[in-house]
């Protein structure tokens, strides 16, 4: 009786130091950025409908690559997160970002109303605005006052500041397409427009993929450069520090270059302003 007794003092002694065991594993296995931060162990990430190369590129087989997925893939890694892929329109953004449904896009500080309801990381990469004409009917437009009297196509819902007074004033008639390639499909077409404002690796990838190198030409005059960055919806704040380090060792080693030249490299002698 009395040894009977003993074992059951045992069995219920080593029950508790195997579901104590238990439960040290499961706090192990769970993500430490969510663990640290109450933050989930998963990146939402916009990558806009369809893709924006080069920075979103979704392929025939559904794979996604690009600048910024690359660069995002890394930026997860490091802190043991994971990336799921959304595709959800500019207009509709900020609302899933400030509501939950949707965790980080690309973005610029300067075309977002009230920034400071987000958290964006440091500049990945200069996002310049470049106009595109047809090589055989350039603009040739060394300043912004050589654009007016013209007619620009523009990406719907994409801001312009340096040229926004001339919209405004009716001095640059401005034309709104859905994306960049059906603007430069357009162009090619010989359509009556006499450019495109465009970003300018957006607008060299698309030439590239169609062979249209010899169908184009950079226009000289200098418009808006900005960070192109990646925003978080705000209670990411925490990790942004983390993130920014991340993007600072990607720098200094050479990474983040390697990554941009895998798509398409700026020259820095067709860009203005490079």
């Amino acid at each position: 009786m009395h040894g009977s007794r003993h074992r059951i003092k045992i069995r219920l002694f080593l029950l508790v130091i195997g579901f104590w065991m238990l439960g040290i594993n499961v706090v192990q296995a769970m993500d430490p950025a969510e663990h640290a931060h109450g933050l989930p162990p998963v990146i939402r990430f916009n990558i806009a409908p369809g893709g924006y190369p080069p920075y979103t590129i979704i392929d025939a087989d559904g794979r996604v690559s690009g600048i910024m997925w690359d660069v995002m893939q890394v930026l997860a890694k490091r802190q043991n997160l994971t990336l799921e892929t959304r595709q959800i329109p500019t207009k509709r953004v900020n609302h899933f970002l400030l509501t939950g449904r949707l965790d980080a896009t690309m973005r610029a500080i300067e075309w977002t109303p009230d920034p400071d309801r987000f958290a964006f990381t440091d500049g990945v990469v200069k996002a310049h605005d470049v106009i595109f004409s047809a090589r055989n009917a350039p603009i040739d437009a060394h300043t912004i006052n050589d654009l007016k009297g013209r007619t620009l196509l523009a990406n719907l819902g994409y801001h312009h500041p340096a040229l926004k007074p001339l919209f405004e004033a009716g001095d640059i008639r401005r034309v709104d397409v859905p994306n960049t390639l059906e603007m430069l499909q357009r162009l090619n077409a010989g359509a009556h427009f006499d450019g495109g404002i465009a970003n300018a690796r957006a607008g060299q990838w698309l030439i590239r993929q169609h062979g249209w190198e010899n169908a184009f030409h950079i226009e000289p005059v200098k418009l808006d450069v900005t960070d192109y960055r990646l925003m978080f919806a705000p209670q990411w704040a925490p990790l942004v520090e983390a993130f920014n380090q991340t993007l600072l060792d990607l720098r200094q080693s050479g990474e983040l270059d390697g990554i941009i030249s895998r798509y398409v490299p700026i020259d820095p002698q067709t860009v203005p302003g490079t």
